[in-house]
């Protein structure tokens, strides 16, 4: 990870009182569902006004094509998607 969003993370973390090893939990201190992260890019993009639906999955595939782009190796897209 790049340094400004690991260090965001543990500060996040250091929050947190659970031994959940789930890195997102929704506010009831459960561990979130790509159907709560769906609904979530749905309420923001529509408050932004995209003009266009976004999916977890049309996330994932812009960060491994920058991925690409950038660095240009396969097996570390590979890796970072697991």
């Amino acid at each position: 990870l790049h340094r400004v969003p690991e260090e965001a993370i543990r500060a996040y973390l250091g929050t947190r009182s659970d031994d959940d090893p789930a890195l997102f939990l929704s506010q009831r201190r459960r561990r979130i569902n790509w159907r709560s992260v769906e609904a979530m890019l749905d309420r923001y993009t529509k408050q932004l006004q995209l003009g266009k639906r976004v999916t977890p999955h049309c996330l994932r595939h812009t960060f491994a094509t920058a991925l690409l782009r950038q660095c240009k190796d396969l097996q570390i897209v590979q890796r970072a998607l697991g």
